[in-house]
């Protein structure tokens, strides 16, 4: 519970400071025609919930031992995901690259946690491999979508992932696979502090990207 509830309160801190720095910087979402926001509104802070959620994770396993290699992998592969949405944000780049270079990720890292995995033929566990990899690449392309309607992602993220976190404690599955849906589910919280309606601050590509991955 102390890893949790430190991760929702420095979330809400972190996004409230980065808000601050993005009005600044001047880094906006500019309403559009596919826009829920009217006013310009700072975008990017999905690197503030997400710092929090990393901090959560490294409180976690000072706390209640070190985290297993397929979490760590998950994470990991998450902040790569961040930062190129941090140059995205910034500096914008082409639908083709961000496609390779989110489809390279999303199947080395399902080639990652699958290794191992009894499928039965060499095919098959490729196809399993490319079945995941595309899942990934679908959610993360979702989320990245939500993003600019008020509260929605941060929101679908909450439910989601305590959902998640109650099936697995019921079925007696619980333990660091629970804790890390109720992590990201307070980092989520804390964001949502400065997102629900009137949304003012977005995730943008640094935040949403990552976030549907990680789901």
């Amino acid at each position: 519970m102390t890893a949790i509830l430190t991760t929702l309160v420095l979330s809400a801190i972190f996004c409230g400071l980065y808000r601050q720095f993005a009005q600044r910087r001047k880094f906006l979402a500019i309403p559009n025609e596919r826009s829920s926001h009217l006013h310009p509104t700072p975008s990017g802070g999905g690197v503030a919930l997400l710092s929090a959620f990393t901090l959560g994770l490294l409180l976690s396993a000072t706390l209640y031992g070190a985290w297993d290699h397929s979490f760590v992998a998950l994470s990991v592969a998450a902040l790569v995901l961040m930062v190129l949405g941090i140059f995205d944000d910034l500096h914008g780049s082409s639908v083709r690259l961000r496609l390779l270079l989110y489809s390279a990720i999303c199947i080395l890292l399902s080639a990652f946690l699958l290794h191992g995995v009894e499928t039965g033929s060499t095919l098959r566990a490729w196809a399993l491999v490319l079945l995941a990899g595309l899942a990934l690449l679908w959610s993360l392309n979702l989320y990245n979508f939500m993003d600019g309607i008020d509260g929605l992602a941060a929101l679908q993220t909450v439910l989601a992932a305590c959902s998640a976190a109650l099936l697995s404690w019921l079925t007696g599955h619980g333990g660091h696979y629970a804790l890390f849906c109720l992590l990201l589910a307070a980092a989520h919280c804390g964001f949502l502090v400065w997102n629900c309606p009137p949304a003012r601050l977005f995730m943008g590509d640094a935040g949403s990207v990552p976030t549907g991955f990680i789901l």
